[in-house]
């Protein structure tokens, strides 16, 4: 047997990751508190996906034995982790060591609404990176075979996953050891979560201007004519309470005032107000924001700390922000056209990206 020490707090701990869509979610270990959470989880899935667990349809007292099961206290032979996104725990995966070996029996479920995100292959990837930190070198579990999507997580994780077919049940096999097929399954599931997380910010198909004043010179102004002027090829919507039309568009009051969702909000108002605006920015279903406002972060403690809560605020709305006080966004692709900034120049469409701590340097190369 391979031992491992105890595990400490720290190694107990959570992390966000990014699904397969973009979206954050939080995970971690199952703890005492999750066991209504859970137990909600088991009784919204479908007959089917609970068959597909267990292999039959069990009854309350079996489910209640199962939470219980999950919500034990973390150790080397057992953990259950879950996925939380928002305030809603939307799947978890455990494993059990088998005796004293160094082989444990896995199982995972996710909520049927939350299929094809990679929600399982999160789970169980971070599940096996906890395994072989204490001495487990293999995860198996039984498996339908018309269980197609828990075959397909299996295989995501590495192309090397073994199984053994019997009467319709396979057993898999998966290999906590890292190897370079490993690696490269888990880079590349990671690069395309990543590319969807940035689409909303670096390719949004609509955008509002938040602070879009009707003079020009603001930064609101110059950035919606901008915006209008080198073509964006989604709308654009002007926000501003005080105005019903800014730079020949209709002009919305806030942004859970527009008729559509909007991708990316660019928020140009005092420092005070970014995040009431932020606030709407949730409650509208905005996916990004770039935030021009200065007197934030650079403005002293109580300016960092209004900040860090926007940015605590923005996670826990899966939103995307860039800023505050930056010079914006710009994508020069011609199917996207996108100078979210109030710069006077935009570059010609082309192989470049520029990145840049300092706006007065961002201003020099534009």
């Amino acid at each position: 047997m391979t031992t491992a020490e105890a595990p400490t707090t720290a190694e107990w701990g959570g992390h966000d990751a990014l699904t397969a869509d973009g979206r954050i979610v939080r995970i971690r270990p199952a703890t005492a508190s999750d066991a209504a959470a859970l137990r909600d989880l088991y009784e919204r899935v479908s007959d089917r996906s609970i068959y597909l667990r267990f292999f039959y349809t069990p009854g309350p007292d079996r489910i209640d034995q199962e939470v219980r099961r999950l919500v034990r206290p973390a150790a080397i032979d057992h953990l259950a982790l879950v996925a939380v996104e928002g305030d809603a725990l939307i799947g978890m995966a455990s494993y059990e060591r088998c005796g004293t070996g160094v082989d444990a029996e896995f199982a995972v479920l996710v909520a049927d609404t939350e299929h094809g995100r990679g929600v399982g292959t999160l789970l169980l990837e971070d599940l096996i990176q906890r395994a072989r930190r204490h001495g487990i070198r293999e995860l198996r579990g039984d498996v339908l075979m018309d269980n197609a999507p828990m075959m397909r997580v299996a295989h995501d994780l590495t192309p090397t996953v073994s199984s053994h077919l019997a009467s319709g049940i396979a057993e898999v096999r998966v290999s906590t050891a890292v190897d370079e097929a490993t690696l490269a399954a888990s880079d590349m599931r990671e690069r395309h979560a990543e590319r969807q997380a940035l689409r909303a910010v670096l390719a949004p198909a609509s955008i509002a201007v938040v602070g879009a004043g009707r003079s020009p010179g603001g930064v609101g102004h110059e950035v919606l004519i901008n915006l209008i002027d080198h073509g964006f090829t989604g709308p654009v919507y002007p926000v501003n309470p005080h105005a019903t039309e800014v730079g020949g568009r209709p002009a919305y009051r806030r942004l859970i005032d527009l008729p559509d969702r909007v991708d990316l909000a660019v928020i140009a108002v005092p420092a005070g107000a970014v995040a009431d605006v932020l606030a709407d920015a949730a409650a509208a279903g905005v996916r990004a924001v770039v935030v021009l406002t200065a007197g934030l972060g650079e403005a002293g403690d109580d300016g960092r700390t209004i900040q860090s809560q926007l940015v605590d605020f923005a996670r826990c709305h899966d939103i995307r922000l860039v800023g505050p006080n930056c010079l914006g966004v710009i994508n020069t692709d011609p199917s996207v056209r996108l100078a979210a900034t109030f710069s006077t120049t935009v570059p010609p469409a082309g192989g470049l990206a520029v990145a840049s701590q300092s706006g007065a340097v961002g201003i020099a190369v534009l």
